[in-house]
């Protein structure tokens, strides 16, 4: 169970720009989605927009949820596919199917390492 947790969380790290972390900062997310979708100006500034709104979203779920990780999970869940549908609204088609195949190797990569914990 925790295992999960952590895996979905880290998936937030990386799928939506989010982390707990007091060290994460979302400039550092969106020069990452920049290189990666080749993001101009005006969409980096919207998309940081979700991802602040998204980060305070978790941070007020998680202090709401406390010790009752199922709750938090299925929440979490929800405001991840939220993030990410909204910042598809944001690109156009080649960079959705880019932000798709970045997503689908964050998945893999946080896989990866879980398995290596085992």
């Amino acid at each position: 169970m925790k295992r999960l947790f952590f895996s979905l969380l880290a998936i937030i790290l990386f799928a939506g720009g989010l982390t707990a972390q007091p060290r994460f900062d979302i400039d550092e997310q969106l020069k990452v989605l920049k290189s990666e979708l080749e993001l101009s100006d005006q969409q980096c500034d919207s998309i940081k927009v979700v991802l602040e709104d998204t980060k305070e979203k978790m941070i007020e779920m998680r202090d709401d949820a406390g010790e009752d990780r199922r709750a938090m999970r299925g929440h979490m869940r929800e405001i991840i596919e939220n993030s990410q549908k909204r910042i598809k609204q944001y690109l156009n088609d080649e960079q959705k199917d880019l932000y798709d195949k970045y997503l689908e190797q964050r998945r893999d990569s946080m896989r990866k390492r879980s398995r290596g914990r085992n």
